[in-house]
């Protein structure tokens, strides 16, 4: 297992019920790597450490290797599983054709599927282009993730200060501008079983606190989304004809949208796990976790012993929430009523990504890093799923070792959408 990231929980706590021999390995303090506490064994080894990590496999036998949902280790995984013939899940070509931001829209326009326009940069910030912008625009690196590097620019001089972040964060030295975008976002989950191409769902994600150029971080995820009906009429099969073009076989899809005038257009895609761990939900509506089957893979090439085929529909039988409960930069000093929350009958499952005496740094804000825990839940109808998740809110705090407010404004449930 290559690094720590949201999901690592899930990931070694599942593969060591399994009977699996665990060994982790990054190059963090061993006191600060949550992966380096969870699992059998770990090596003091740097991720992108190939040559050693390749001679360390070799040494002790290891016959799977997997990293989670960051893209950085994802690929130095799947250069380590070329190097070891051990079973990866797509290929460099793939990956690079569907992760790099612009890529991937490329391919969207072969297949007619609408887009956020966006303009490439390679390296230099170049004036003249960027002067004729309409503002505000969206900077972001080309091969990045998570929310780093990324910001929202209201002017020429903004651009110029968000650049050197965005560089830091792009492998391929790329940046991307795209125009800054209002309304609702939508997240599309598919999974890939031996050539079959199956939607396991799809949610409206509600953002929150952008303030100045940091950009607005999901508060809540609802499933099924409002727009999935106008999803499967319209662009679907579009999707599933792109990803037949590229011969993918097995793996986890998710892709991001924007329904903006009741129009969806995707931005970006990732070819991995998600951050947002919905896999919670489809195993309690249906049976099926994605996460398993992918851990899977890893150790057998195969992406679980049983077709799915007759057990994932999109539309589910009830609805469901993701929180996520957002914290201020400091160090978490207390958390209460995470437990209570957790057994709240409507709840499925409650993720902790910080504990107290976690440090959130400065650096957080616009970032995944501000989530400190999560709540899963479900409700027969719309308006219920509202009281529920006030409900939770009421329910957990987390104060600064200071005895400070932590927490961020949640979702007011007056926001949600019923109806596309």
């Amino acid at each position: 297992m290559l690094g720590t990231s949201m999901a690592t929980l899930d990931i070694i706590k599942y593969a060591r019920s399994e009977g699996v021999y665990v060994i982790f390995a990054d190059n963090i303090d061993p006191a600060l790597s949550l992966g380096k506490k969870l699992a059998d064994e770990y090596w003091n080894v740097s991720t992108d450490d190939i040559e050693t990590l390749e001679k360390l496999s070799l040494e002790n036998k290891v016959n799977g290797v997997f990293a989670g949902v960051s893209e950085f280790n994802i690929r130095n995984a799947m250069t380590l599983c070329n190097r070891l013939h051990l079973p990866f899940y797509c290929t460099p070509e793939q990956w690079n054709a569907l992760s790099e931001k612009h890529s991937f829209k490329a391919f969207c326009r072969k297949f007619d599927i609408p887009v956020v326009e966006e303009t490439v940069f390679d390296g230099e910030i170049d004036r003249g282009r960027l002067e004729k912008f309409r503002y505000p625009v969206v900077i972001k690196p080309v091969d990045g993730s998570g929310g780093d590097g990324v910001r929202v620019c209201h002017n020429y001089n903004e651009v110029v200060t968000a650049w050197p972040e965005a560089m830091k964060f792009s492998k391929s030295g790329k940046i991307l501008l795209e125009p800054y975008v209002s309304g609702l976002e939508l997240t599309i989950f598919y999974a890939i079983q031996n050539g079959k191409v199956f939607l396991t769902g799809m949610s409206d994600r509600y953002t929150r606190h952008k303030h100045g150029n940091i950009i607005a971080v999901p508060v809540a995820h609802v499933m099924p989304s409002v727009y999935q009906g106008k999803y499967l009429q319209e662009i679907d099969n579009k999707a599933r004809a792109m990803f037949a073009s590229l011969n993918l076989q097995n793996g986890i899809i998710f892709i991001q949208a924007f329904a903006n005038n009741g129009n969806i257009m995707f931005y970006e895609m990732g070819y991995r796990l998600t951050g947002t761990q919905e896999y919670h939900i489809l195993e309690h509506e249906c049976g099926v976790n994605t996460m398993k089957m992918m851990v899977h893979y890893a150790l057998t090439g195969k992406m679980g012993d049983r077709d799915i085929s007759s057990r994932v529909n999109p539309d589910y039988s009830q609805y469901y929430c993701l929180i996520n409960f957002l914290v201020k930069p400091g160090t978490i000093g207390e958390m209460t009523g995470t437990e209570e929350a957790a057994a709240y009958p409507e709840v499925i499952n409650t993720v902790y990504e910080h504990r107290p005496g976690d440090t959130i740094p400065e650096s957080a804000p616009g970032t995944l890093r501000q989530i400190a825990f999560r709540v899963f839940a479900k409700a027969p109808a719309m308006g219920e799923l509202g009281r529920v998740m006030d409900k939770i809110h009421n329910t957990v705090n987390i104060v600064s070792d200071k005895g400070e407010n932590m927490l961020l404004p949640p979702l007011n449930i007056n926001e949600l959408q019923h109806e596309a």
